[in-house]
Formats: structure tokens, C-alpha cells, sequence
């Protein structure tokens, strides 16, 4: 049941990025992860890391979202045998643009129906099945300020 669950609540989320905003659900997290790192550019292997792609498949996303302009292959001046992606103003701009609708989508989607008194053992729940690495990250993904008025 809570593997349907998952997947049936991504597939929605996919969904309704795709349908809204033109970003598969793969490109958002990778935006979330530029705007959080250093001038907004990371190394493909972190990339990977962080979205849980093959090196092939890390690839092939920065392809085609460097084909849509969100995102650029920037050369490293310390080194020619490393490259970065970074995000680019387009980049910047369809993540402000999808993101307070889609925190709300999740929102609807989950936080609507936690009641105040389970949050403590949600919240603890998750603490203890992520790593320190993974719940600093899943802070910083966070970009949801409260339901819409």
C-alpha cells in the first residue's frame, strides 16, 4: 500500500508539472538543487547523486534541459576535464514560476491532511529514515510557505 501510494502521488505531481509548466518532475528537482548550491551550478556526478540517475541518465536530462534553456554546461577553469551545470535565467524563472504552485499541489496532496497532533511523529518518523546528509537537503527542497488565502 504505501508503495501504490508513492507512486500514485508522484505520478499526480509529474502530472501536474508537466501539464501546468512544461517541467518534468526530474528537471524541478534538479533546479531545486542548483538554486541551493554554490553560484547555482553543480558537477553531473552531484547531480546524480542527488536524483537518482545513471551517469547515462544524468546525461541525457541535462540535454535536454539545456535544450529548453534551463540550464547550461559551463567548463571548469581549474580543470578542462570537468564541466558544471548551471542554471540559467530561464532556469530561475520556471522554477519561480512553478514553485509556489507546486508546494501547494503537494501541500493538497499531503500536508492538508496531517493533523496537528501527528506532525511530531511524522517529522520524527522521517528524521529517522533519512541520513543528516538527506534531511539538510529535504529542508532546503522545502519551498512551500504556508497554504494559498
Amino acid at each position: 500500500m504505501f508503495l501504490y501510494g508513492y507512486t500514485s502521488i508522484m505520478r499526480t505531481i509529474d502530472k501536474h508539472l508537466q501539464d501546468d509548466f512544461g517541467l518534468m518532475m526530474t528537471w524541478y528537482e534538479i533546479l531545486i538543487m542548483l538554486e541551493h548550491a554554490p553560484d547555482n551550478r553543480l558537477t553531473h556526478s552531484a547531480i546524480g547523486e542527488g536524483v537518482i540517475l545513471t551517469r547515462s541518465g544524468v546525461t541525457r536530462v541535462i540535454d535536454r534541459m539545456v535544450k529548453e534553456g534551463l540550464v547550461a554546461r559551463e567548463q571548469s577553469t581549474e580543470d578542462r576535464r570537468r564541466s558544471y551545470v548551471k542554471m540559467t535565467p530561464n532556469g530561475r524563472k520556471a522554477l519561480d514560476t512553478a514553485g509556489p504552485d507546486h508546494s501547494q499541489r503537494v501541500y493538497d496532496l499531503f500536508g492538508k491532511h496531517l493533523r496537528a497532533e501527528e506532525a511530531p511523529a511524522v517529522l520524527s518518523f522521517l528524521k529517522r529514515i533519512l541520513s543528516d546528509d538527506d534531511a539538510e537537503m529535504a529542508q532546503k527542497r522545502v519551498h512551500w510557505s504556508g497554504p494559498a488565502k
